[in-house]
C-alpha cells in the first residue's frame, strides 16, 4: 500500500534536562494528528500473464488444475504492483474510501553536530481510523481480518539544518548569559541626550542641548561654560564668570579681595582628597586596544565601546570573545 500523509505534531525534547545547544544529543517525543491517503496495490501479472501459484511453491503461467497444465512455464515475478486491489474487489469490500486520519506518535534522538546542524534518528508509530489499508477487513469475505483498525510504523534517519537564525544572535546569547543581575536603569537615558546613564558624566542636560560622547554639553571655546549658557566666545586661557564672559582686571582683583577662601584648617583635607582622584585612561589598557579610541581623547567612550562590540558581532573585529570581555571590564572601571 502506498501512503501519502501530512499533519502537525507537538514535540517535547526534555530541554530542562538536556541543553539544546550542548554538543551531544537530545531525546524527543511527539504526538500529532494527520490526514492521509492510501492505495492498496498487488503484483498479479507479469505483463499480460497472470500468476498461478502451484502446490510445489512455484509460480507458473497456467493454473495447476488447467487441462493443458502440462504446457505450463515458470513465471518469475516482476515486482511491479500494477493492480488496484479495491477495483478488483476480491473480498466484497466494495469501493471503500481511501482517505482517513491517524495519530502519529514519535520517539527518537537528535544528535547535535553543530549549532546549525543535527542528525535525527526516530521511530514513528501511526494509529489509524481505518481497517482497509491492506485491502483486508473483518467485514470482508474470503480472507478476513480482526476488528482492530490498521496501524503502520517506520524508522527513519534525517539531517536538519538551521538556515534562518543569524550567527550574531547565538553569539550574543553566549556573551551575555552571565548577566543575571542586569540593571536596566543603567541602560536608560533620563535626560534624553543620546548617552546612557551609565556613561553620562553630565546627567540632567536640558532637552535639545548638543552633547559630546560623555554626555556633557559642548564647550567650543573651552572656557568651562557650556555653549548653551555661554554669552560670548572667550580667548584661550581667559578667566570667565559663570556666564562665560571674560573678567576684567578690576573684576579679578575684586574676587581676590573676597574672603570666601578655604579655611586653613581644611586645607590639608582638600588637597589630599583632590590628589587621590585618579581616572584610568587607555594607558592602562594593552596597546592593541588603543585603536578603539576613535576620537583620540585617551578615553574609551560608550559609543566607542558599542562600535567595537558591533564590529565583533559583524565579524569585522580583530578581537576574540575573551578580549571583548577585557575591553568591557576596562570601560566600567575607567
Amino acid at each position: 500500500s502506498s501512503i501519502t500523509a501530512f499533519g502537525i505534531n507537538l514535540e517535547y525534547n526534555f530541554g530542562h534536562i538536556f541543553k539544546t545547544d550542548a554538543p551531544a544529543f537530545n531525546p524527543f517525543i511527539s504526538v500529532g494528528f494527520e490526514p492521509f491517503m492510501f492505495s492498496a496495490k498487488g503484483d498479479l501479472y507479469r505483463e499480460t500473464d497472470a500468476y498461478h501459484y502451484w502446490s510445489d511453491g512455484t509460480i507458473r503461467d497456467l493454473a495447476e488444475s488447467a487441462p493443458n497444465a502440462v504446457r505450463n512455464e515458470l513465471l518469475p515475478r516482476d515486482w511491479i504492483f500494477e493492480t488496484d486491489l479495491r477495483d478488483e474487489d476480491f473480498y466484497g469490500l466494495g469501493s471503500y474510501s481511501q482517505f482517513s486520519f491517524a495519530i502519529p506518535i514519535e520517539v527518537g534522538l537528535d544528535f547535535n553536530v553543530s549549532s546549525r546542524m543535527k542528525f535525527r534518528l526516530g521511530t514513528s508509530f501511526h494509529l489509524t481510523f481505518t481497517d482497509v489499508i491492506d485491502n483486508v477487513s473483518w467485514e470482508g469475505e474470503g480472507i478476513v481480518g480482526d476488528k482492530a483498525n490498521d496501524y503502520f510504523m517506520f524508522t527513519y534517519i534525517g539531517l536538519q539544518f538551521d538556515l534562518f537564525s543569524e550567527p550574531k544572535t547565538r553569539t550574543e546569547e553566549l556573551l551575555f548569559a552571565e548577566l543575571d543581575d542586569f540593571d536596566y536603569l543603567m541602560f536608560d537615558d533620563d535626560d534624553g541626550d543620546g548617552v546612557l546613564n551609565m556613561s553620562d558624566e553630565c546627567l540632567g542636560t536640558p532637552p535639545g542641548v548638543a552633547v559630546d560622547t560623555l554626555g556633557c554639553p559642548l564647550d567650543f571655546d573651552a572656557d568651562g561654560v557650556p555653549d548653551y549658557l555661554d554669552r560670548e566666545d572667550s580667548q584661550a586661557g581667559a578667566i570667565v564668570n559663570a556666564q562665560g564672559v571674560e573678567l576684567s582686571e578690576e573684576e579679578l582683583i575684586a574676587l581676590l579681595a573676597t574672603r570666601d577662601a578655604v579655611p586653613r584648617s581644611d586645607l590639608d583635607l582638600y588637597v589630599t582628597s583632590s590628589a587621590e582622584q585618579k581616572r584610568m585612561t587607555l594607558a592602562d589598557l594593552p596597546e592593541k586596544f588603543h585603536v578603539l579610541d576613535n576620537d583620540g581623547d585617551g578615553y574609551l567612550s560608550f559609543d566607542e565601546l558599542l562600535l567595537s562590540i558591533d564590529d565583533f558581532f559583524d565579524f569585522q573585529s580583530f578581537m576574540d570573545t575573551d578580549e571583548v570581555y577585557q575591553v568591557i571590564n576596562f570601560f566600567f572601571v575607567q
